[in-house]
């Protein structure tokens, strides 16, 4: 084979090699992009799900305190009822 020919061919053979490694990298750049663009996405909806939940123990939280406050006024109403019958039954 000349040498001119030989040299063609190693030229489109390096060519050949050059273009199919840039393909891969390219190919390897959208598949990075892609999974990125999912853990993305996955990581929103994850906060989502997170904030969603985090308001409900909130109203959960309110709702005790409410409860807490309501049963301690009933209790203390309760304890001077007692205390007064207390008084009362003492003095018969």
């Amino acid at each position: 084979m000349p040498k001119v020919i030989v040299c063609k061919y190693l030229l489109v053979e390096y060519l050949s090699l050059r273009v199919a490694s840039q393909l891969i990298y390219s190919i390897d750049l959208q598949e990075l992009e892609d999974y990125d663009a999912a853990k993305s996405l996955e990581l929103e909806k994850f906060k989502a799900e997170q904030s969603q939940e985090n308001q409900l123990l909130k109203e959960q939280i309110a709702k005790l305190a409410e409860d807490k406050k309501t049963l301690e006024e009933r209790n203390k109403s309760l304890q001077e009822k007692n205390k007064s019958i207390s008084k009362n039954h003492k003095g018969e």
